[in-house]
């Protein structure tokens, strides 16, 4: 009675009952198969493949869904294999599946934020770093259609331009220009407008949108006369 042993399918097995299907396995020679190294690469490439292809194409949830079912796949692939006669190693193809979707959600995550990196630097030639924050902390408030809002728009560029370029060399006017609208672009942003556009010598800043300012009106008044000596200062500097 207490020659019982623990197998891989039972917890508790009378020793004789264990003895007799050594024996019946020998005379039948029914003996487990076992996969050779190279018959696991298939295998192995199919859950690479799978799973890099999810962790990196599909949603944060069905992640963890995909990878929770493809390593409770394991088991069942080896109960499976071990009732037809064959011993299969889930150890592998379970390791392939973490590291892959481990190294393709590390992939993911750095892409992402070298993207919003780059949209970040790309915004703050245009917008004020407040507005960059907003805009990117609350991206689905602001994908909205075109409403109808009361805003403030301020238009610059540089009395009589065409016959001053026409005067002096394109080099210097081309230096001069950079020069005015990089100036002029920081007087707005500073003061938490928005660039609409750059028109040539010309820039259209606009306050109140995308993101509403209670006091844009003032905000670009005071823009506007921030510029004019801005303005003072680079006409002192280009004369010299």
């Amino acid at each position: 009675l207490a020659d019982n042993v623990a197998t891989s399918i039972s917890k508790k097995l009378s020793g004789s009952q264990l003895q007799a299907n050594i024996i019946n396995t020998i005379i039948s020679r029914a003996f487990p198969k076992t996969l050779s190294h190279i018959s696991y690469l298939p295998l192995l490439l199919i859950f690479a493949l799978i799973a890099s292809y999810i962790s990196l194409k599909k949603s944060p949830i069905f992640n963890v869904v995909a990878f929770t079912g493809l390593i409770g796949l394991g088991p069942l692939i080896g109960i499976l294999g071990f009732h037809y006669g064959w011993i299969i190693n889930i150890t592998a193809p379970c390791i392939t599946l973490f590291v892959t979707f481990f190294i393709g959600i590390l992939l993911r995550f750095l892409t992402e934020e070298q993207e919003k990196r780059e949209i970040k630097n790309l915004f703050n030639q245009y917008v004020s770093p407040a507005v960059v924050k907003e805009l990117l902390g609350n991206r689905k408030e602001y994908q909205l259609p075109m409403v109808k809002k009361e805003a403030s728009v301020l238009f610059i560029d540089i009395r009589e331009f065409t016959a001053y370029s026409a005067a002096y060399p394109p080099e210097l006017i081309i230096s001069q220009v950079n020069e005015f609208l990089n100036a002029m672009t920081d007087v707005i942003t500073a003061y938490g407008g928005t660039i609409d556009k750059y028109i040539g010598d010309s820039i259209m800043a606009v306050w109140g949108s995308p993101l509403p300012q209670a006091d844009h009106a003032l905000l670009a008044v005071r823009a506007g006369i921030a510029q004019l000596q801005k303005m003072k200062e680079l006409q002192e500097k280009w004369h010299q």
